[in-house]
């Protein structure tokens, strides 16, 4: 959980996006775990994850909380992954995801160092109305291995880096 304090922030930032009645992906990352003790200020949300510790924070707020299941990654124990969670997430439309990446390029790629991790965000991102990338200052202008897409191809980007911190894509 590095940079917990900006990570809250982005959270805080990022509800905002969210209206009563939403179905939500949240990914494996530690962005999006930071969301999940501010999702009970909604009636009435359903959240599909494939974070572990999401999962059991989600629960612990009484938010209705669905997991996609699958096997354990090996690189980020937190996070649940591979054909059975890409398959799960695939049956689903959401009308928001949010995730998180390692990185942000200059020229807009987003990637990250957990290889078996792209592909369900990738699913997330490509089921649902809205993607939202959130993403904390340290991030920016560094690469890692392995490419998820491009910041033109999302909706939003949540960030501590700016006034409001939230910019449309």
């Amino acid at each position: 959980h590095t940079n917990a304090t900006q990570k809250k922030m982005i959270a805080l930032k990022a509800i905002k996006l969210i209206k009563e009645g939403d179905v939500i992906f949240l990914d494996g990352s530690t962005s999006t775990y930071f969301m999940a003790e501010y999702l009970n200020e909604f009636d009435n949300v359903t959240v599909i994850t494939n974070g572990i510790d999401t999962l059991v924070a989600l629960v612990g707020c009484g938010v209705n909380a669905i997991s996609t299941g699958g096997c354990v990654s090996g690189a980020n124990n937190s996070a649940l992954v591979g054909n059975f969670a890409i398959n799960t997430v695939e049956n689903i439309h959401a009308n928001i995801a949010f995730f998180s990446c390692g990185a942000i390029a200059k020229d807009g790629k987003m990637t990250d160092c957990y290889i078996d991790e792209v592909a369900a965000r990738k699913k997330m991102i490509e089921n649902s109305d809205i993607s939202v990338l959130l993403c904390d200052s340290d991030k920016f202008g560094k690469t890692q291995p392995y490419v998820i897409g491009n910041v033109n191809e999302i909706d939003y980007i949540v960030t501590d880096s700016f006034n409001d911190g939230v910019i449309e894509s």
